[in-house]
Parts: C-alpha cells; structure tokens; sequence
C-alpha cells in the first residue's frame, strides 16, 4: 500500500533521489532571481543577403535572409533582452526555426558571464555565483545600424556587484562578434563564458566528440565530453585562437561554429576548454534538459585584475553530393 503512494519508485538509485531534491530546490529559487523576460515580436525573416533589426524597449531581433553558394550562410535570428542582462537568449537556424539553439530557454542566456566569489561571501544562487542575468544593465545602447552591420553596446555592474562587465556586440551576415571584459570588484574564484547547447538539435555525427582547430588551421581534431562543467586540457595540436564546430540535424549540410579569439586574461597559456555533455533534471516541470556546453573559463581573479575576452558565433552551409544511403533512409539524412 505505501509503495503505491510514493510519488517516487522506491527502489529509484539514492543518488538520483537527491539529485532530484537539489533541483526541485533550484527551480523554486530560479524564477524569482532571474524574473521574467519581456515577450519576444513575431519578426518575418528579410530577404536574402539582409541583414535586418526590430527593436521595443526590451527586445532586439537581429535577423539575416541567408546566402546561398557552395559554402553559404543560413537565415539566423538572434534575440537579444536588455532585461536579462543585454544577453543574446536565442539563436535560431534557420530564422523561421521556432526552437532555440540555447537548452535553458527559461534563463541562463547562451551569451552569460559569470563570477564565483572567492572571499567568503554568502552564494547568492548557486556556489556563490553572480550570473550576468535577469536585470537592466546600466548601459543598453544600440549604434551602428545597417543592413550588413548592427553594432550594441552593453555594460554596467552585475546584479550583485562582484564585478562590471562592459561587452560590444558586432553583428554581420556571418554571425556576432562578442568583445568584451570583466572588471572584478571583489576577489572571484573563476569567470565563466559558457554557452548552453540543446544536444536534441546536434547532429550523431558531432554528439560525443566536438571538432576543434587552431584558428587558420585545415584539419580538425576532436575533444571527447569530459563529465564535468570545469574546464579540460585541449588535445594536442589545438590553442588559442581557437574554432570549434557543431553539425546540426538538418537535411541542409549546417554548421555553428565558435571562435574563441581571446580566452578570459587568467587562462593565458593554459590551454583548457570545456565541454561537456550532461543532462539537467528539472523534476518540478517534468522536463530534462539534454546539454552540451562549451567555452572558457579563467581562474583564480584578483580583485582589480581585468578579464579581457573575444568570442564569435557563425553559421554555415554546405553542399554535399546527394550519396545513396545504404540502411534505407533517404540520402544525406542528417546523422
């Protein structure tokens, strides 16, 4: 009779259980901290080769119509909610793509910094992080603006003032350039640039084992997930500026790639990237959020040291020769 009553198996694995407990706990912690975004337009994509932008008080729709060739670009769109920090919040591909490239599309933006305190101070969510998000920064100003440039600039103090952040936003046909640096007011632990990807959306091919290169290099070597969020050694043959790519599971040949063209200032000559594949259990919305995540870190941050960092996400297509498949799915069925 009693086992029939539980709300869980009773022979669920104890770890699992706790688990479970952990993140019930955080979901009812995270929506009052990070609050909700303002509604996002119904924007149309432009035309072909446009690059186009929409703008309300607390939403930017940055859209591109795509380019065709045997190497081309693909119709993207890229919010951006000056109330969540000045973060890009989604990326679709292609634009009319109603799903996010992001895996937490209720908070952690694909474009958060972060810093953990190092001096004893009471965590304010989560380990003692200060997540860039779920507030107006001081400073949200677009500038240039045409159809092939969109330049913004954001910046002010984090929520809880461990450090100021100022980044610039360059949006082109190819993608967005992220320049920016974190001034730490207090002693941090480690700053974090880490975007979260939906692994539902990647392709087989790209699951396990990201391609990474040194940027102006030809061939790709692969870095396996390593269980952890922290960062790992990169494989030999890989450093700073890198390139990393991820096939995603469209019947068109596409491709995100990110560049880190400057890792965080402490991480110089470490040659450390993370990437990891994990799944989030969000048992107070019966939902598991399946993720990959990507990017840099630097650690330890004195007070006063200034992190400086430059980051880039483009989009490609190719064409590839339509090639009989031999397990009868129909040719090039994104795997």
């Amino acid at each position: 009779m009693m086992k029939h009553m539980l709300p869980f198996p009773l022979r669920a694995p104890r770890r699992r259980f706790s688990r479970s407990v952990a993140n019930v706990a955080v979901a009812f912690l995270i929506a009052p901290l990070f609050g909700a975004r303002a509604p996002v337009p119904d924007v149309a994509p432009p035309p072909l080769g446009i690059l186009s932008l929409h703008e309300t008080r607390d939403v930017l729709v940055i859209q591109y119509g795509g380019k065709a060739g045997a190497v081309g670009i693909p119709s993207w769109k890229a919010v951006v909610h000056a109330d969540d920090g000045g973060n890009i919040t989604a990326f679709h591909v292609p634009a009319h793509n109603p799903v996010s490239l992001g895996s937490r599309d209720a908070h952690d933006p694909m474009t958060m910094v972060s810093g953990r305190n190092g001096e004893g101070l009471v965590p304010t969510l989560y380990k003692g992080r200060d997540h860039y998000v779920g507030f107006r920064p001081e400073r949200f100003e677009v500038g240039q603006k045409s159809s092939e440039r969109i330049v913004l600039h954001v910046a002010g103090p984090s929520k809880h003032r461990f450090y100021v952040h100022d980044r610039t936003y360059l949006f082109t046909a190819a993608g967005v350039e992220i320049s920016g640096w974190i001034d730490p007011l207090v002693n941090l632990e480690v700053v974090s640039f880490m975007p979260h990807w939906d692994r539902r959306q990647l392709a087989d091919t790209h699951m396990n084992a990201v391609p990474l290169r040194t940027q102006g290099r030809h061939g790709w070597i692969p870095m396996l997930s390593s269980g952890q969020d922290g960062a790992s050694s990169l494989p030999g043959g890989v450093d700073f500026p890198l390139e990393m790519e991820l096939k995603l599971r469209l019947a068109t040949p596409t491709f995100v790639r990110l560049f880190i063209d400057q890792p965080f200032d402490a991480a110089a000559g470490t040659k450390r990237f993370v990437h990891n594949n994990k799944d989030m259990f969000l048992n107070v919305a019966d939902r598991v959020l399946y993720e990959k995540l990507t990017g840099i870190t630097g650690f330890p941050v004195a007070k006063g040291a200034r992190q400086n960092y430059k980051v880039r996400f483009g989009f490609e297509t190719q064409i590839w020769p339509a090639v009989p498949a031999t397990d009868g799915t129909p040719a090039n069925t994104p795997k």
